[in-house]
């Protein structure tokens, strides 16, 4: 991948952002963008960054009435975002964890990472 760090970082951010985009306006197309904002935000490592697009995907696959995944990548997205001490992003993605929980019949408190 070329490019300076801060190129790449800039690219693997706007991916994500057209995917969090897409997800309001044209679902279908967001994926390509998240999974690429993955791969990008892995490679030059990029946690915070890494940890948005788990939880765009894990949104987008809510959405998609996928809540087994959505739930894997939200998982994923709050282990670092705990990890790393993010203040604002943990409420919301706990929140939509809860709610792929609910609706797969996991009670509240029952799943040990819930």
């Amino acid at each position: 991948m070329p490019g300076l760090p801060i190129e790449r970082w800039g690219i693997g951010r706007s991916h994500r952002l057209l995917g969090k985009v897409a997800l309001q306006t044209k679902p279908a197309e967001a994926a390509p963008h998240f999974e690429r904002a993955v791969e990008i935000s892995r490679k030059i490592k990029k946690e915070n960054e890494l940890a948005l697009a788990y939880s765009g995907m894990g949104r987008l696959r809510k959405l998609q009435g996928e809540d087994a995944e959505a739930r894997r990548y939200l998982t994923d997205a709050l282990e670092i975002f705990e990890r790393l001490g993010t203040l604002l992003e943990p409420d919301k993605v706990r929140k939509e964890r809860r709610s792929c929980l609910r609706k797969e019949g996991f009670q509240e408190g029952a799943y040990h990472n819930g």
